[in-house]
């Protein structure tokens, strides 16, 4: 598992690369990119294919 500051890092980048997103929780993203082993474009990636954008 990343550490803190590193998966807090990830989602300031996921969030800055999907700004329409603010809305979205930390822990959603979280998740996301656990689920994608903390790939930061996958992860955006994931949320532009599946409609969260």
């Amino acid at each position: 598992m990343p550490r803190k500051s590193t998966m807090r890092d990830n989602v300031n980048v996921v969030r800055s690369r999907l700004p329409h997103l603010s809305d979205l929780s930390r822990e959603k993203i979280e998740l996301a990119l656990l689920y994608y082993e903390s790939s930061i474009d996958e992860t955006v990636e994931a949320f532009k294919r599946d409609g969260a954008i």
